[in-house]
């Protein structure tokens, strides 16, 4: 719940909540698996640091972006806009109207003390999450990682 969307850096903390309701309504003996795509990807890659329960076995994170910094950035690149200006004054809104900073959280940051394993599903033609990025977690990641691509050939 809240009136912002903050880029994952509270909703990370939703993802804990969820997976100890899941483990207690479903029980311990049932695997859970944190998945995420583009911005819920960068989310559950951010809950990686966060304790979970024993039930949860991995994450699956689709196509997310590294920082919400340079996703803002690269939004604005790409419609033609003033990268750093436009990075500066969301970073400025996220203060005022939602109470947090740009800074407090990033997946990239995230995954250097993650635990669980990770599977990182990126597409080679992704026209909002830049590819390169899922190789910049990759090598941050402190857990067991994987990298799935997806051609774009393969999409026709």
């Amino acid at each position: 719940e809240g009136h912002v969307i903050t880029f994952g850096i509270r909703e990370r903390f939703d993802c804990q909540t969820w997976a100890e309701y899941a483990a207690k309504r479903f029980g311990p003996e049932t695997p859970i698996f944190i998945w995420g795509i583009s911005m819920g990807a960068s989310t559950v890659l951010m809950a990686s640091e966060l304790p979970m329960p024993e039930s949860v076995k991995g994450i699956v994170a689709d196509c997310g972006f590294d920082t919400p910094s340079a996703i803002i950035k690269e939004t604005a690149r790409r419609r033609k806009m003033p990268a750093e200006l436009s990075g500066w004054f969301v970073g400025l809104g996220a203060r005022i109207f939602g109470g947090f900073r740009m800074d407090e959280a990033s997946a990239l940051d995230s995954v250097t003390r993650a635990r669980l394993p990770i599977l990182l599903v990126h597409g080679e033609a992704d026209e909002i999450v830049p590819f390169e990025m899922v190789y910049a977690i990759k090598e941050s990641c402190a857990a067991p990682v994987e990298i799935l691509t997806v051609l774009p050939h393969l999409l026709l």
